[in-house]
């Protein structure tokens, strides 16, 4: 693997390629009614309390029927059925009482003792509970009724008195008798939380709790429920009850009261309103969906009514403005009237008009010359990143995707935490340049939140910048292509659950599955024009103003294609394949090299259906090897065909890679393979003539045997017609039926060998004979090598740890920081130790500089130095030097001599190569104090 040098801690930012566990099997999804819960319940009423209030309506007592006279025809004393007192006293034309300077308790007591004979209640149980003056400045007085130091629920006493101290009405249906409850509970606080939790259907899990030493035995249980004794009047007399504040899953809330010496569920209330959000289907003002709707975000099972965040069963959404991954208490995205109670999140988006190009056609959501402007649409934005995190979970796990909680998907205990506007204020109350222009996605194992992080675009004071001022999360191709990469990294994994995506064809892969799902999606809702023969499905079509910022070229451009599809660095103008791979950034580069992949499948999608195309592609990922090459994953398509459709569309498959280079002749040596080579022939015919290859694998060194290496044709090594076999004791192999022609990538390789990869290989009819020669790597992971030591931080669990130096592979490698981890300031040198398996002596070295694990290019090994030592203790320098930016992407040979008796190898990396890193302007008079351009090799 290559050596680089990180800068800061910043450049972590991204990571797409997390380890990742396998799943639970899926249940089934719920319906809308088991999401919303229990229905209400109320042991007040019922027939009997029904037939009671009727009776007394019909016949009222002559108390009754005497205020009622002096109310007048619109007066109102409704008798209640349970309690045989009035639930409301009133006059829709005027109040009860004139107006009066007393204190509006005692003009509300007062009237209900001048009528005692239809109250029926004894004002010495009554305490007061509550009361608060309403802007209009009218007062608002509860009463509850007390028995031992135990409330009567629900029945008691309310008043309103306006503010010139007229009373409005009186309310409450009291008790008239407050006996016949039991004295104490049989059930304990403990056991009625666990009745609740039967009664909603989910598991009872014990708790902690906390119990007071109060009348009603106050109980508070570690997840913020409540529990607290009550006297329940029923039709058959008054009980004993726990009543309880209870969130039995994260979509119900109640008010439930338990019968204390029965466990009878008496009452439940949803405390449950559905809420509703807007969000833009598409991008502001697009052509199709630029206009926000209104998405019923309970309904559809995303946010539990109750919520008074954006936190939900899928995705957990916050403004992350000061890039800390922590939802600061004021970065939490609010809903829009929360003096309504209502949960909604009815955001209007505020437009700019900066003085930023593309923002006259395209609108504009913050002035990068303005600090602090993002904040007008900072819960827009994270309302609009909620929704559509949401629509794209729903849309994978549907059919024909499927990507459901056995896959992995993300939802329960592991939602998307999505950051909106993150670091939006680390610089000034403006986005520093680690937060511009950009987004990521983590994905870490089944179990654990991924999080997504949405970036400002168009950076502060800089005119040249092309993007609009605009946030990603307005961008739903942005979000739904970060989405995706938990997708693949979900499925695209070994035996253990582990994403193996790490290679630099498996993370092109990884970024043009991204960019399809995302624009297959669009497409398919009718929000993005996919015109036969017009180049028009455009990545980041939003942010970059309608122009091609993000990718070289629309996803949809066709090999030969010139109008509107120029191409890349190193390519001609037209649609990319396989032979442009590395060339169209001008060097290997995922999201560029992801470009040939997303071409062809757009082409698998024209030919299929968008329908068939993502069955195909998703089963693909679950059938593919481990760091899959192109190849393999076109192998995993022809598979996923035969599985669902009995090889229905195999010619079909096969016309679509032949003609993007991937045909049968193609080879790659694996996923890290930056220079594979192209084929545009169809599949040999079942009759064609075939040959067989055989020989031995023998050390370079020694002649002898190696036993367990591999020979394998690239390209046909992993699952459609294998060409391999693995070397046995005397180094013999042997493959046949091997159709006639010439094979790109033909290798073999054995553990702690280097591999020999041979451009081209003939096979002709009968019998052909290759032997292979494999020399020995003495510091190679797979022969026994080991690190022995290292400085600086470990990035093992971000795939850049010290190992990454020695494990053969050309994609991936060792990072560290130009500090300790921390942006301290200071830069201190790096070295890993390499412990070979066993003395030897050595003979040549061989180093890769290259950037890795995401760093830029400046990141590679600029100055660097070699010690060796047989025991570990004493190291002495062997050799230093300098890379250039052309020593990057291959294997430099840097010693070549005699070295004996040695143990253990010491890399040093002395600096970057970054113009300004150690000294702007140094002469490069020798490793330790280059500073000049990574380009210049006169040092």
């Amino acid at each position: 693997m290559p050596l680089s040098k990180r800068g800061a801690l910043s450049a972590f930012g991204a990571l797409a390629l997390i380890l990742v566990s396998a799943a639970s099997p899926d249940a089934a999804p719920p319906t809308r009614d088991e999401r919303r819960g229990r229905p209400n319940l109320d042991a007040r009423s019922g027939p009997a309390v029904t037939e009671r209030r009727d009776q007394l309506a019909a016949n009222p007592s002559a108390a009754v029927k005497a205020l009622g006279a002096s109310l007048g025809p619109q007066g109102i004393a409704s008798i209640d059925g349970l309690t045989g007192t009035p639930r409301i006293v009133a006059r829709l034309d005027g109040f009860l009482t004139g107006a009066s300077g007393r204190p509006a308790a005692r003009i509300a007591l007062d009237y209900v003792r001048a009528h005692a004979d239809v109250f029926k209640v004894d004002v010495s149980t009554l305490q007061l509970a509550r009361e608060y003056v309403s802007v209009d400045g009218t007062r608002h007085i509860w009463w509850r009724q007390v028995v031992n130091g135990i409330p009567v629920f629900g029945n008691g006493l309310k008043a309103n008195v306006a503010v010139d101290g007229r009373l409005i009405n009186v309310i409450g249906s009291p008790l008239t008798s407050l006996g016949g409850a039991a004295s104490a509970p049989l059930l304990s606080a403990d056991e009625a939380l666990a009745r609740t939790r039967r009664d909603a259907g989910v598991p009872e899990v014990p708790l902690a709790s906390k119990k007071g030493n109060d009348a009603r035995k106050t109980t508070e249980f570690s997840t913020g429920e409540t529990a607290a004794l009550t006297v329940f009047a029923t039709p058959k007399g008054n009980r004993l009850g726990w009543d309880m504040f209870v969130e039995p899953s994260d979509q119900q809330m109640y008010r439930q009261v338990i019968d204390a010496q029965t466990g009878e569920v008496l009452y439940r209330l949803s405390l449950v309103n559905y809420a509703s959000g807007r969000a833009f289907r598409n991008y502001p003002d697009a052509p199709a969906g630029g206009t926000a709707d209104v998405f019923d975000m309970s309904g559809n099972g995303w946010l539990s009514p109750t919520a008074k965040i954006l936190s939900g069963p899928n995705a957990r959404v916050y403004a992350d403005e000061n890039a800390n991954n922590l939802a600061d208490q004021t970065e939490e995205i609010n809903r829009e009237d929360p003096a309504t109670g209502r949960n909604n999140w009815l955001w209007e988006l505020q437009r700019f008009s900066p003085a930023v190009a593309g923002c006259d056609s395209f609108v504009c959501t913050w002035d990068p010359d303005l600090p602090g402007s993002w904040a007008h649409n900072e819960n827009q934005s994270g309302t609009q990143l909620f929704i559509h995190l949401n629509i794209f979970h729903d849309h994978l796990k549907a059919g024909p995707i499927g990507f459901t909680s056995a896959a992995g998907n993300f939802e329960g205990n592991d939602p998307v935490r999505g950051e909106a506007l993150d670091g939006a204020k680390t610089f000034h109350n403006m986005p520093d340049g680690g937060h511009i222009d950009n987004a990521n996605m983590a994905t870490p194992p089944d179990g654990f939140r991924p999080r997504m992080q949405m970036f400002l675009w168009h950076f502060p004071g800089d005119p040249s910048d092309p993007f609009i001022a605009a946030d990603g999360a307005n961008d739903v191709g942005i979000v739904y292509h970060e989405y995706t990469h938990g997708l693949s990294n979900r499925l695209v994994i070994d035996a253990d659950g582990f994403s193996t995506l790490g290679s630099v064809q498996a993370g092109s892969m990884g970024e043009a599955w991204s960019d399809w799902y995302a624009y297959d999606f669009l497409e398919k809702q009718g929000l993005q024009p996919d015109v036969p023969g017009v180049a028009d499905v455009r990545v980041g079509h939003y942010v970059g103003a309608g122009q091609d910022l993000i990718r070289f070229e629309p996803i949809d451009c066709k090999i030969g294609q010139t109008n509107g599809c120029p191409g890349g660095v190193l390519t001609g103008p037209g649609g990319f394949d396989y032979g442009d791979f590395g060339r169209v950034a001008g060097r290997p580069e995922v999201h560029a090299d992801g470009e040939i992949w997303v071409q062809t499948l757009w082409d698998l999608r024209d030919e299929l259906g968008s329908d068939m195309a993502e069955a195909l592609a998703t089963r693909a990922m679950e059938l593919s090897p481990f760091n899959p090459s192109f190849l393999d994953e076109r192998n995993a398509i022809l598979q996923a065909d035969m599985v669902l459709h009995g090889g229905a569309n195999q010619a079909a498959i096969w016309s679509v890679f032949a003609h993007r280079g991937m045909g049968w002749f193609a080879g790659t040596n694996d996923g890290d393979d930056t220079r594979p080579v192209a084929s545009f022939s169809l599949p040999p015919n079942p009759g064609d003539p075939q040959g067989s290859l055989s020989g031995r694998v023998t050390d370079d060194a020694t002649g002898g045997p190696i036993e367990g290496a591999i020979v394998a044709f690239g390209g046909h090594d992993h699952g459609a017609g294998d060409y391999v076999d693995t070397s046995d004791a005397s180094g013999a192999y042997s493959i046949a039926d091997i159709f006639t022609g010439t094979y790109p990538k033909v290798s073999a390789r054995g553990a702690g060998y280097d591999p020999v990869v041979l451009a081209t290989l003939t096979i002709n009819p009968g019998a052909n004979t290759k032997n292979w020669q494999l020399r020995r790597d003495w510091a190679a992971l797979s022969g026994g090598g080991s690190i022995a030591a290292f400085n600086g931080p470990d990035y093992t669990p971000f795939g850049c740890g010290p190992t990454g130096a020695i494990d053969q592979s050309q994609g991936n490698g060792w990072g560290s920081d130009t500090d300790n981890g921390l942006i301290t300031g200071f830069a201190t040198d790096k070295f890993v130790v390499v412990k070979l398996p066993v003395k030897v002596d050595v003979s040549q070295l061989a180093v890769n500089p290259s950037n890795t694990c995401g760093d830029p290019g400046s990141s590679s090994t600029r100055g660097w130095r070699i010690d060796v030592s047989s025991d570990g203790a004493s190291f002495a320098k062997l050799v230093d030097g300098v890379f250039y930016s052309g020593s990057r992407n291959r294997m430099n040979t840097v010693f070549t001599g005699a070295a004996t008796g040695v143990q253990y190898v010491r890399f040093w990396i002395l600096n970057p190569q970054v113009p300004t890193d150690p000294t702007p302007g140094a002469a490069c008079t020798g490793p330790a104090n280059c500073g000049t351009l990574p380009d210049d090799d006169s040092g």
